[in-house]
């Protein structure tokens, strides 16, 4: 299973990922979006386990070992 990050709009429509991708990398919030998506994906683990033992995140190329 490959895990999709979606981002909602104030206007309860989501953001086209293209759109919000650039907006994090212009404001050098990669590292912050990548830690979102890892607590969140641990936080739902019970509930992804359900549905598939494998599990595929893309994530920024930046982070920090």
């Amino acid at each position: 299973m490959e895990l999709l990050a979606r981002v909602i709009g104030r206007n309860g429509v989501p953001v086209p990922a293209g759109q919000f991708i650039e907006f994090i990398k212009e404001e050098n919030l990669t590292l912050e979006f990548d830690l979102a998506v890892l607590n969140t994906t641990l936080q739902n683990l019970d509930t992804l386990k359900k549905i598939s033992q494998r599990l595929f995140i893309n994530l920024f190329p930046n982070i920090p070992l």
